[in-house]
């Protein structure tokens, strides 16, 4: 595999997603220096990482690895207000909805966080 044009790969997939590379190694359980890495060509992510890449960035492993340019379906907002609702989309408030993304981000931020166990 061409490391640089996976690190390419990589980096569009998290700018369009308007990650920094800190917030993206925080999510993957790496340091920022080792995406700026990935990105720059210099370091190869592991099979793990690539698979936690995929993941957040909701795209296969093979997008990022180059053998295909198939993103995941992306459910819309709509999708996504159905599920957690179920009811007419048009019915739940820009402010609730926010709400929701910003618990669900809270949730993801504990699980990340080590135990003090």
């Amino acid at each position: 595999m061409d490391r640089e044009k996976v690190g390419e790969r990589i980096r569009k997939l998290r700018t369009e997603r308007g990650l920094t590379q800190e917030k993206l190694a925080e999510q993957i359980g790496v340091a920022r220096g080792s995406v700026a890495r990935y990105e720059a060509g210099t370091y190869y992510p592991s099979q793990e990482v690539i698979v936690k890449l995929a993941a957040i960035l909701g795209v296969t492993t093979d997008l990022i690895l180059g053998n295909t340019m198939d993103k995941l379906s992306v459910p819309s907002d709509d999708d996504i207000k159905f599920a957690l609702f179920g009811v007419d989309p048009a019915n739940i408030t820009d402010a609730q909805f926010e709400e929701v993304k910003r618990f669900a981000q809270y949730i993801r931020d504990q699980k990340s966080k080590p135990s003090g166990k």
